[in-house]
């Protein structure tokens, strides 16, 4: 990097209308790529694997909301990318698919996603949200969120995940809450390193759920049951949540 966009040589390529699928490791490496766009009657449904990866210099890539499926590694290393439109109809993210994307400022999980696939956006170190737009995702698999240490505040897992892999949210230094939803029914659900070198001072959790029982296994709460007792109980049973604060801190 460094030098103007002529001295780079950098272009912008446009995508044809009648392109349904961008194919398995069309553009790898192509540093020479600034932007993508994509002509307006464009159908993409599919962006496979590597398709993108290494593009260093790109900073933007408006994909349409026609994409159904990324594939793995797809914008794998692209650490320019700034401008980018997360598909409305998106239903797959493949694993590494945005893997160190260090440059995205906003990471938006469409409501048709049922998978956050392993290391799908490890190292977007640049990220300062991380919103999901509905309630079906599932899975959080391994280090899918590893490293993204600029989002702050509140890490609140959305209802209906019913698994969190290995080191997901590995890292992930700014969240000081956490909160955990009642759709995980098995406290192995959650894997112990889950949130590796967090920082949390706050939990949420209804009590008794397996996803209580799994902070209190990995010695993250105590059990203080005049905590648990009087009106602030039926108060926190009525919002569904039970708000436990880490004594150590």
């Amino acid at each position: 990097k460094g030098g103007s966009d002529e001295e780079l040589n950098l272009i912008t390529l446009t995508i044809p209308e009648k392109t349904t699928e961008i194919k398995k490791n069309a553009f790898p490496n192509c540093v020479n790529i600034k932007a993508i766009e994509y002509a307006s009657q464009t159908n993409v449904t599919k962006i496979q694997a590597g398709a993108f990866s290494g593009c260093i210099n790109m900073t933007k890539n408006m994909v349409p909301d026609s994409v159904t499926q990324i594939d793995a590694n797809a914008f794998k290393n692209c650490t320019s990318l700034v401008n980018f439109n997360m598909p409305k109809n998106l239903e797959v993210i493949g694993g590494g698919a945005f893997e160190n994307c260090s440059s995205l400022k906003s990471i938006v999980i469409p409501e048709n996603v049922e998978v956050i696939n392993a290391a799908a956006f490890k190292g977007c170190t640049g990220a300062t949200s991380i919103t999901f737009a509905g309630n079906k995702v599932e899975k959080i698999l391994d280090s899918a969120f590893s490293g993204c240490s600029n989002v702050t505040g509140l890490l609140d897992i959305p209802h209906g995940v019913k698994e969190i892999g290995a080191l997901a949210y590995e890292n992930c230094t700014g969240y000081t809450e956490l909160q955990l939803p009642t759709t995980i029914v098995d406290p192995g659900k959650i894997s112990p390193t889950a949130f590796e070198g967090c920082h949390f001072n706050k939990f949420y959790a209804l009590m008794d759920s397996a996803a209580y029982k799994w902070l209190v296994q990995q010695g993250y709460i105590s059990i203080m049951s005049p905590l648990m007792q009087g009106k602030n109980q039926k108060r926190n049973y009525l919002k569904k949540l039970l708000k436990v604060i880490l004594l150590q801190y």
